[in-house]
């Protein structure tokens, strides 16, 4: 709200808001997320007001270059967006031509009053930049929304004993990375114990990450899914290179921290899990049927359901809706090592929205969930 007392009528004025305070205000990996959905056609933003958002580069249009001046942000590389304002404004009045694309014509960001009569009425529509999923604080009298995790994403580590002086390079895993649409977090390593010397790219590039460890012993991480078709918990995704500055374990020496990108990550179903550190020693055994998240997810046409058997055996899969009505059965034999089983949309029997899919063996079985798109 503001208020311009005593303005002298028959005068020309102009209502001009501005902010550029803050630009990583509701900014996450999460809105990468969403505006790679828009860009694939998976998922249209519904709002000429999140297009405007995701255009971070200010370009009138929607592509990659806006994701990376998103990701240079939340990795703290970039203290601003290079060509646009934290924030836009809308004069709340104005009508979009086509809500699916807000720059067909020029939309007015101010409020002109000639020959002032009265009392000038000028409301705008706020537009955070890079916040497609409206998680910003835009003033006192909002309240940020709790953080509710409703699981992990383990990072798997070993367990080393450090030895003064000497070099490692320290391989990181994923326990449940295909469960994950993205995920961010500053590691943070302690100055008396360890020097992050160098990050080494795995099946995860450095594209992703902000080379704070030069200075401050500090590596910046944001990740979006971008068509790695299935995950193991035996991928490296990158490579930690630090020398030990003291004796002692690595499990004491490195942590996940909120400074300067918050720890967060995204399920599948865009629900908030928290990123964790996990060191192999504490690691619980798991059995040895591995069924894989589906790819591509959501799906329209075909999807890909990887899984890998010890031995040859039997396997059945079964895939059932939400209520557990069986949608159908396949039954296979399975070879050791990888194997898959391709499903068609028509196989579904019409079934949309979450279903749940079993694999069996003799021994063991295993549920993940798939969403089918309308």
């Amino acid at each position: 709200s503001y208020n311009f007392d005593n303005l002298p009528e028959d005068e020309d004025y102009t209502v001009t808001p501005y902010s550029n305070n803050d630009p990583t205000n509701g900014v996450s990996t999460f809105d990468i997320v969403i505006i790679q959905k828009h860009i694939l056609g998976i998922q249209l933003l519904d709002s000429p007001y999140k297009m405007i958002a995701a255009d971070a580069n200010n370009s009138e249009s929607i592509s990659t270059l806006d994701l990376i001046q998103i990701r240079r942000l939340i990795l703290g590389t970039a203290g601003e967006f290079p060509s646009n304002t934290s924030w836009r404004f809308v004069e709340a009045e104005h009508i979009f031509p086509q809500s699916g694309n807000p720059w067909l014509e020029v939309f007015p960001e101010i409020r002109n009053a000639n020959n002032l009569s009265g009392a000038l009425d000028a409301d705008f529509i706020a537009i955070k930049i890079g916040d497609v999923n409206s998680t910003a604080v835009a003033n006192s009298m909002t309240e940020a929304d709790e953080r509710n995790y409703t699981g992990t994403l383990d990072f798997l580590l070993p367990d080393l004993q450090l030895e003064r002086g000497r070099n490692y390079r320290i391989p990181v895993r994923a326990r449940n990375m295909d469960e994950v649409q993205g995920y961010q977090f500053t590691l943070a390593a302690k100055s008396r114990q360890v020097t992050l010397l160098d990050v080494e790219p795995g099946m995860i590039s450095l594209d992703y990450f902000g080379p704070h460890f030069a200075t401050n012993n500090l590596l910046t991480n944001s990740w979006h899914w971008a068509g790695q078709s299935y995950w193991n918990k035996d991928m490296v995704l990158f490579t930690l290179v630090l020398r030990a500055e003291s004796n002692g374990p690595l499990s004491e020496a490195l942590n996940l921290t909120d400074v300067p990108t918050q720890a967060e990550a995204y399920d599948l179903e865009g629900d908030l899990i928290l990123p964790e550190l996990h060191f192999e020693s504490d690691l619980e055994e798991h059995g040895s049927l591995i069924l894989y998240q589906n790819f591509p997810n959501p799906f329209r046409a075909t999807t890909t359901i990887g899984f890998e058997l010890p031995t040859p055996m039997p396997v059945r899969l079964i895939l059932t809706d939400q209520v557990g009505r069986v949608i159908r059965e396949t039954a296979v034999d399975g070879r050791a090592g990888y194997n898959r089983i391709d499903l068609e949309h028509g196989q579904l029997r019409g079934a949309n929205g979450v279903i749940y899919y079993t694999l069996e063996t003799p021994l063991e079985r295993r549920t993940r969930k798939m969403m089918v798109a309308q």
